[in-house]
């Protein structure tokens, strides 16, 4: 079999076994050859389990600790990670969004390959601070967790490009996360902080931050000198869209508030050297984005 070729099994509840490519969520075995005196043997290094109404992970996943590099454990039902599990000191991306997980293990620091972490929607309370361990994370979902702070090991990932803890119970940050400063995405929305750390300044790569729905005393806001009217968002709208139809304002409806003076002032005592995205640029952006995923968006 050729090197880049590859293989599709779904599980069974004893044995994996080979199957064409027949529905859209499977579990996937890329095989490497591997030279050795029995001749080539298959290596998986890609396995999916997800949707499987799994309780546990599969004992099939020991088998290729060596050479597993993804796993994929989407909307099962495990409450626990077995520690042999991190043993698969190849696992660059380790997926395991809505489970009933309670608690990532300690045994995590032994991953020190991983890239990618989704743990997002099961009830993890906390972070272990061996984290620390695992450097070569770049990106971490963690959302919709009962996760009230942070671990000062944490902010040792230093190779962390995106982090999202949505919907937590975040209260606080770590007073050096801006030690985190190859972040570029963070979002941080429907928690309760109420303040961040001074060192978020030194967060100069960021270029998406959520903190939306949170309980800040004072409300972050774009400056004065870049307010826009309606006329002019609805006329960048229309642009960014290609719409060439005519375009009519209703004078029938109240004109509302004249004008709503915001500052970014308290912005720009954590976030000095932040560089606001231009609003043409923004608006084009956005409906851009609108337009590839309509078909998903909530109507």
């Amino acid at each position: 079999m050729a090197p880049d070729s590859t293989t599709t099994m779904r599980l069974d509840p004893q044995k994996v076994q080979c199957l064409e490519m027949t529905t859209k969520r499977k579990l996937i075995g890329r095989l490497v050859p591997c030279r050795c005196f029995r001749g080539e043997e298959e290596i998986i290094s890609v396995l999916d389990y997800s949707h499987c109404s799994l309780q546990q992970v599969p004992k099939e996943v020991f088998n290729f600790e060596r050479t597993l590099e993804e796993l994929y454990l989407d909307a099962n039902q495990i409450e626990e990670l077995p520690k042999q599990l991190f043993n698969c000191q190849a696992l660059r991306k380790l997926s395991i969004p809505d489970n009933d997980l309670s608690s990532l293990p300690t045994s995590i620091a032994s991953l020190v390959n991983l890239k990618e972490l989704d743990i997002s929607k099961n009830g993890v309370q906390e972070f272990p601070e061996n984290i620390k361990c695992c450097k070569c994370l770049t990106i971490i979902e963690a959302s919709v967790n009962p996760i009230s702070k942070l671990p000062d090991g944490f902010t040792q990932l230093l190779n962390l490009t995106q982090l999202y803890l949505n919907d937590a119970f975040l209260e606080f940050l770590p007073a050096n996360f801006g030690r985190l400063v190859k972040l570029r995405i963070l979002e941080l929305r429907e928690n309760h902080l109420k303040t961040l750390p001074k060192s978020m300044h030194k967060l100069a790569q960021l270029e998406r931050l959520d903190l939306g729905n949170n309980e800040f005393s004072e409300l972050w806001a774009v400056g004065e000198e870049d307010e826009v009217s309606i006329k002019v968002a609805a006329e960048a709208v229309v642009e960014a869209m290609d719409f060439c139809e005519e375009v009519t304002f209703d004078s029938t409806k109240s004109d509302g508030q004249p004008k709503k003076t915001a500052s970014n002032s308290k912005l720009r005592d954590y976030l000095p050297d932040f560089c606001f995205t231009p609003f043409k640029r923004a608006v084009k952006k956005t409906c851009a984005w609108f337009t590839d995923n309509y078909e998903q968006t909530r109507k």
